[in-house]
């Protein structure tokens, strides 16, 4: 089971978090709302304010939106919610900053937040006025934004998106009271920088990775029973979660899978995604994939973890540029589910936890013998499946536990020195 500590009371500790994500995408419900659900038990009062895409809120409607709200304040958070703006993206990411502003300083004045809580550079920039009105800020970097935009292909180094995200990331971290990042190398990055060095000691920085809620993502046996599999013959499922793009490397997945399907006739692919099907059986209709042994699926939130259970094995390969503050979300809703997995090196810390813990193997190189080394490996590792499965679940349960990511941030709005237990 999940470990769970008990917060002390804070009854005197509001909190206005800020997302640039929108609550009715996946990520907050994934990743924002389990941390302040359980911090709100706590006694945190929590204000949310997020950005919220039109094509979401027309999906949604009226009715949609308003039972979001109404679920929001049941577990103790009051959500509060502004258009996103995407035409024209430099001057749209201003106005949007300009417009958080002002409601970042109505809400720090009004509800008198004592800490301010940024989910990335955007946020983390609109919040710095609340500064100004004797509030803490704590920067959740969530990675480094600029490098991870040209390693999507999206920007190129130096150019001017890059060089205004830089300078208000470096104002940032200078004019953070506290500052999170997802892995130990992005920490060492940050106490490495010339400017950082005379602050640093003085400065927390804090490690949470991308957690996951354990009671949610579960080991469920008889999913993985081959009548209730998704496939009725039981076959292999390699499985992939989340979206595909330029920073997910599809094309090198199929690649390295047409290896895997030689090797295993009786082996499937699995997509569990919100992405376009259409986008997808194209770039596998390219790379000649066989569709008939690929099945794609778009889950509702509830329906992921039962999905993730009918794997073998969860397959994720990610750019490697400058992705040494990532921390990929998969990777622990993989574990906790008992699922091993098969990844690239160089994101994050993931390799070093993959490898220690023996819970997965690592592709070193975009090469048809390391397929087949990592293959090989991989079905070494799977001889004692049962064994297997618990060192994935103990692995999620020690090192990426919403429990723990709960504790941490808790730790922090305390030692910002603004809360009173």
């Amino acid at each position: 089971m999940q470990a769970r500590k008990s917060l002390v009371m804070n009854k005197n500790c509001r909190v206005l978090y800020v997302s640039y994500n929108g609550a009715l995408e996946e990520i907050v419900p994934s990743q924002v709302i389990p941390y302040l659900r359980e911090l709100a038990k706590g006694g945190y009062d929590f204000t949310l304010l997020t950005f919220e895409k039109k094509q979401r809120l027309k999906e949604e409607g009226k009715c949609g939106v308003m039972k979001v709200k109404d679920e929001f304040k049941e577990i103790g958070i009051k959500w509060h919610w502004l258009r996103y703006h995407k035409r024209m993206p430099i001057l749209a990411t201003s106005v949007d900053i300009f417009l958080g502003a002002i409601y970042v300083s109505y809400f720090v004045v009004i509800r008198k937040i004592r800490i301010v809580h940024a989910r990335s550079i955007v946020p983390a920039t609109m919040c710095l006025i609340a500064k100004l009105f004797g509030a803490k800020l704590v920067f959740d970097t969530r990675g480094l934004l600029a490098e991870e935009y040209v390693g999507g292909g999206h920007w190129k180094e130096g150019d001017l998106k890059y060089r205004l995200v830089k300078f208000f990331e470096r104002f940032c971290l200078q004019a953070a009271d506290a500052i999170v990042v997802l892995t130990k190398r992005h920490r060492a990055y940050l106490l490495n920088l010339p400017w950082r060095r005379n602050r640093i000691t003085r400065m927390p920085i804090e490690i949470i990775p991308c957690c996951v809620d354990l009671e949610r993502f579960k080991y469920v046996p008889k999913a993985n029973q081959p009548e209730n599999r998704e496939n009725p013959k039981g076959d292999f499922i390699f499985a992939y979660l989340g979206k595909i793009g330029k920073h997910y490397m599809l094309k090198e997945m199929l690649d390295f899978l047409k290896s895997a399907f030689e090797i295993l006739p009786n082996s499937r692919f699995m997509i569990i995604t919100q992405t376009n099907q259409q986008q997808i059986l194209d770039i596998i209709s390219r790379n000649r994939m066989d569709s008939e042994r690929v099945i794609i699926k778009k889950p509702v939130y509830n329906q992921i973890p039962s999905l993730i259970c009918n794997a073998d094995a969860g397959i994720f390969f990610i750019n490697p540029y400058k992705k040494f503050g990532s921390s990929p979300i998969k990777l622990g809703e993989f574990l906790g589910c008992g699922i091993p997995v098969i990844i690239n090196n160089d994101i994050g810390d993931t390799e070093e936890l993959v490898s220690s813990n023996r819970v997965g193997v690592v592709l070193r190189e975009f090469s048809h013998n390391d397929y087949n080394r990592i293959l090989l490996e991989f079905f070494e590792l799977s001889k004692e499946p049962e064994a297997l499965r618990k060192r994935c679940r103990k692995t999620a349960e020690e090192h990426l536990s919403l429990g723990m990511g709960v504790s941490r941030y808790d730790a922090i709005y305390k030692g910002v020195g603004r809360c009173i237990a």
